[in-house]
């Protein structure tokens, strides 16, 4: 910018202007800091100035005042100059300064400018990086999957081929599985953009008829569905999934010898069946990648593995059954029935009964039949077995070993079939688990597993526990253990074995049944013999201490109370009245009256056959008085109101 001409400060300024109506000295006392301090000489200057006047002559005082005021004005002056020159060199100075210092900013300003300009290309060249950095990360995240799809890492595959069967190995399954699904998910969508391409090009040739016939060619040879998605499909795709069906087929290859050889260890003598099954279950996700990239191996491994199990269970079992059977019994044949008086006592597993009868009706047959009876009636005992929480059987080798003591038939019947229900529920949750099949399909293959061994224990229940046996207490324990079972199953939601408690039930309800109809039939075999009537007729008529009483109830009597109060002991549900015993009870029970109505016939006197029957009638009342269930209880109303008819 030009600068202002200079003008000499030590020129007085022309009249008129705006410079010649400033002091000079307020300028400068502004310049030198000294503005508003007086200029005026001290007072006492202005005295002795005076008193010098005074003793002066006026010319004198003109004289020296004219060269005194010179000189003054000359020292004033040059002493000024100089301060001026001073500044006025301070002021060039600074003009120098502030024109450099202006050359500096001009030239930087230019350079703000460049750099203004400079920044507007960078930031638009940032935000077309940034729009290409945010292209390639979509191209990216698209073309990621597709990447990872088509490259199988080496070390995956050399883990697939040669690693061992474990957890890695099963992580680099999990990689190829997840690759061949990306690829097929890929060729779906290529074969859907293909679909649209066609419908696009079959719409536009619908809606141009009158195109030329080169455009018609073109829409017709894009109208080909399988040219469409063979030429979209990448090559790369194509060249992948040779390598993963390869790569498939060898680890296919490894999952059959890894379940072969788990198969195998089945037929082992000794092995635990669980422990292959838990590592089975471990390795689940083998055999499903075997059935769905090859069902008909995975049938036949299936089926193998049925086979195994089938001769598992059933020898394991067969040897289980022959140990039970060894197992000491005790056995209750015909001399256990009500009616029976061969006089034959307990005895093992050659015979012998339940009750040691006695045959004849004398006081020495009281005061022993009782205490021999009821040393071996007592159901107390036996039944605890029903309630009982512990799960465990009776080991092979323990029934091979015993040798002293006697079991009863409930107690062999509870190992097995408890055995039978823990490896059930054990196989079928398994063949459930791993095999993934419907239950239909799940029931049908535990079905085919287990028949022979469901034969194996049918046949134990039925020809060797229940076949030759009078044990109406046993029978009917081994119901209440099997409606325990069952109970079980349902709990542990297992209904394949529920067809095997049903056609047990099947043979033990009839068996039962029939040891009831034998005890009615010994009872009328009773109630036609001529001691039973010898008995009542000496009871009516003798009155001495040694012979019978009529308030001694009969010996049959106090057998059928026993008998009677343990049967429905067994019997506590309310489910009790409606099932086969509640027939039975009460078809023994008429059979009982009868006896008593035919037996008290031979004692004449009216009152002593009164007194008779109430006897009778009020001993099987009193056994039956503490006993709860409903059954119980009809029961206990019947024998009062007979006991109440025949009150004396």
């Amino acid at each position: 910018m030009p600068r202002p001409a200079s003008r000499s400060i030590s020129r007085p300024p022309p009249s008129g202007t705006k410079e010649s109506t400033i002091d000079p000295l307020v300028v400068l006392g502004e310049i030198l800091g000294t503005h508003g301090e007086s200029l005026a000489p001290p007072q006492d200057v202005h005295l002795g100035i005076a008193q010098e006047m005074a003793d002066q002559s006026l010319g004198d005082l003109a004289s020296r005042h004219d060269s005194s005021s010179i000189d003054k004005d000359s020292i004033s002056y040059e002493s000024q100059l100089e301060q001026f020159q001073s500044l006025h060199d301070t002021i060039k100075d600074s003009d120098d300064q502030l024109a450099e210092l202006e050359k500096r900013f001009e030239a930087f300003s230019g350079e703000i400018d460049s750099l203004a300009s400079e920044m507007e290309v960078f930031q638009s060249r940032s935000v077309q990086i940034v729009e290409r950095l945010d292209l390639r990360k979509k191209a990216e995240s698209k073309l990621a999957t597709a990447v990872r799809a088509l490259i199988i890492p080496p070390p995956i595959v050399r883990q697939l081929v040669d690693g061992e069967i474990s957890p890695q190995w099963r992580a680099a399954l999990n990689y190829l599985v997840k690759c061949n699904d990306e690829i097929k998910a890929m060729e779906e969508r290529e074969q859907r953009n293909g679909d649209k391409g066609e419908d696009n090009d079959d719409k536009a040739s619908g809606t141009n008829t009158e195109q030329s016939s080169g455009l018609e060619s073109e829409h017709e040879s894009s109208a080909d569905p399988s040219e469409s998605s063979e030429t979209s499909i990448p090559r790369a795709v194509k060249e992948s999934q040779s390598q993963i069906k390869l790569l498939s087929y060898k680890v296919i290859e490894r999952i059959r010898d890894f379940m072969t050889s788990r198969i195998r260890l089945l037929r082992t003598h000794g092995i635990n069946s669980q422990a292959v099954q838990r590592n089975l279950l471990e390795y689940k996700q083998l055999f499903d990648y075997l059935c769905t990239n090859h069902p008909k191996l995975g049938q036949d491994l299936r089926q193998a593995y049925i086979n195994t199990m089938r001769w598992y269970y059933s020898s394991n079992f067969a040897r289980y059954i022959k140990s039970l059977e060894k197992l000491p019994q005790q056995v209750i044949d015909r001399s256990a029935l009500l009616g029976d008086d061969s006089g034959t006592s307990v005895t093992k597993r050659a015979g012998g009964g339940l009750f040691s009868l006695m045959s004849s009706a004398g006081a020495n047959h009281h005061s022993q039949g009782p205490a021999s009876f009821q040393s071996f009636a007592n159901i107390g005992t036996r039944m605890n077995i029903i309630e009982s929480e512990d799960s465990s059987v009776m080991l092979a080798s323990v029934a091979e070993s015993s040798k002293g003591t006697r079991h009863y038939m409930e107690t062999a019947y509870r190992s097995l079939n408890l055995a039978l229900v823990d490896n059930g529920s054990v196989e079928f949750q398994f063949l459930t688990e791993f095999f993934g099949q419907s239950n239909e399909k799940t029931t049908a293959m535990f079905t085919e597993v287990f028949e022979p061994t469901l034969n194996h224990c049918h046949s134990f229940t039925k020809n060797h526990l229940i076949a030759n046996s009078f044990d109406a207490y046993g029978i009917l324990i081994c119901i209440r253990l099997g409606q325990k079972l069952e109970f079980e199953l349902q709990h542990r939601k297992v209904p394949a074995l529920e067809d095997y408690l049903n056609l047990e039930f099947i043979n033990l309800w009839p068996r039962f049944q029939a040891i009831m109809d034998a005890h009615c039939e010994s009872l009328h075999r009773a109630s036609t013999r001529s001691s039973s009537f010898s008995y009542a007729a000496s009871a009516g008529s003798s009155s001495s201490e040694s012979g019978p009483s009529t308030s001694v109830p009969h010996v049959i009597t106090q057998k059928y109370a026993m008998l009677f109060a343990g049967i429905l002991t067994l019997c506590p549900d309310e489910s009790s009245t409606t099932e086969p015993v509640a027939n039975s009870v009460v078809r023994l029970r008429n059979e009982f009256e009868s006896f008593l109505t035919k037996i008290s016939s031979a004692i004449s006197d009216s009152k002593s056959r009164e007194r008779f029957l109430h006897h009778n009638y009020a001993l099987v009342l009193t056994i039956l008085s503490d006993l709860q269930g409903p059954l119980a209880q009809q029961q206990q109303e019947h024998f009062k109101l007979l006991t109440d008819a025949y009150q004396a």
